[in-house]
């Protein structure tokens, strides 16, 4: 997560572009399935403590939605959450642990004095839960209960 100089992340080779030319004429249906396990999430976890992403945007423009390529949520007590999801054999991710604003990659072109304390405490604050197609509504309940659980009791 440390990155001391701007690259880019390529790794599409021929192999994957052909799998994923055969998967492109579903990717409409893909994406109202995420669409649907997000909406899940969010129906299930509304009435608790933590930032929900926003389903729909004042941002978003037209008929512009997210794919939700990631559901991340925002929590005070993010390692506790973390730890009983592990114990219970799901997976979740902190994809951002280190703001960009602190990244030597960056840092190298800002002010010194440069804060940024929404991102700050962002950084210490979300989490993403497993989200895909596939995801069926019982196994989005269970992940739902357990983060439930683990925010009662934390």
């Amino acid at each position: 997560y440390h990155h001391s100089v701007i690259g880019y992340n390529s790794r599409l080779d021929e192999i994957q572009a052909a799998i994923l030319r055969q998967k492109l004429p579903h990717i409409d249906a893909y994406n109202e399935s995420r669409a649907r396990v997000a909406q899940r999430y969010c129906d299930n976890l509304k009435d608790t403590n933590v930032h929900l992403p926003q389903l729909k945007s004042a941002e978003l423009q037209g008929d512009a939605t997210s794919v939700f390529h990631q559901f991340t949520f925002l929590c005070d007590n993010r390692d506790a959450v973390k730890q009983a999801l592990a114990n219970n054999q799901i997976a979740s991710a902190v994809y951002y642990p280190i703001p960009l604003h602190k990244q030597v990659a960056i840092t190298a072109h800002m002010q010194s004095s440069t804060q940024c304390p929404v991102a700050d405490a962002t950084a210490k604050r979300c989490l993403s839960l497993p989200i895909f197609p596939e995801l069926e509504d019982a196994t989005v309940d269970r992940i739902s209960g357990i983060v439930i659980e683990a925010l009662a009791s934390s």
